[in-house]
């Protein structure tokens, strides 16, 4: 069972993990944190979001071949991405009151469907260069 899934019938997985964020946001500085979440539980940060169109994700995914999708088609990996879309925003929004993504939450966001990862690096380094010389 997918983890989703299983956060879907235990609440627990998803409290765990999110007081995790908030701990780490308390104790820690100067890190990078890859949450959905994040934005929430760490509000001093400097908050970014990458979206991509659901065809693209589910390409990458799949051109990756990981373990968890290695036998999968592209159809299936777009179904799976779906679903695990689904059942976050169903949970955020019971858990929180939440509609992810919330993009006004977030400093910056990049659309990153038809850029490579290095021009989505530098847009982000560039990005944050020009905001640590208005500090």
């Amino acid at each position: 069972m997918a983890l989703s899934e299983q956060a879907e019938q235990d609440n627990s997985i998803d409290k765990e993990l999110d007081d995790w964020q908030k701990s780490l946001g308390h104790k820690e500085d100067n890190f990078v944190i890859d949450a959905r979440l994040g934005y929430r539980f760490i509000p001093h940060s400097l908050k970014i979001f990458l979206k991509v169109d659901e065809e693209e994700g589910a390409r990458r995914i799949f051109k990756e071949k990981r373990s968890d999708n290695e036998n999968l088609s592209y159809e299936e990996v777009l179904a799976n991405l779906k679903r695990r879309e689904k059942s976050q925003r169903e949970r955020y929004k019971k858990y929180y009151g939440i509609y992810f993504p919330e993009l006004d939450e977030f400093d910056l966001v990049i659309d990153t469907t038809g850029k490579t990862p290095e021009e989505v690096s530098t847009l982000v380094i560039d990005w944050i260069n020009k905001k640590s010389h208005l500090i």
